[in-house]
């Protein structure tokens, strides 16, 4: 969390968490989109298993903090 102090108050941010997780999974490279997910040619349960889930858990975990400590982005989600 970020305080930035204003003319009116206080601030609170977490714009360099969030710069920081984008940089972290090379985000800030990708084209935009409108929706996110990509939908696999092949049926559901014949793809292959992550080589390392644990990427994916951090990355998961860092979401759900996100989403859950910003009300914005947890009314949206």
């Amino acid at each position: 969390m970020e305080v930035l102090h204003v003319s009116d108050g206080v601030v609170l941010t977490q714009r360099k968490f969030a710069q920081d997780l984008i940089q972290e999974y090379k985000c800030d490279s990708l084209p935009s989109t409108t929706c996110p997910m990509r939908i696999p040619p092949t049926a559901a349960g014949s793809s292959a298993l992550l080589a390392d889930p644990s990427v994916y858990r951090r990355l998961v975990g860092k979401l759900n903090y996100l989403t859950n400590t910003r009300p914005d982005l947890s009314y949206l989600v």
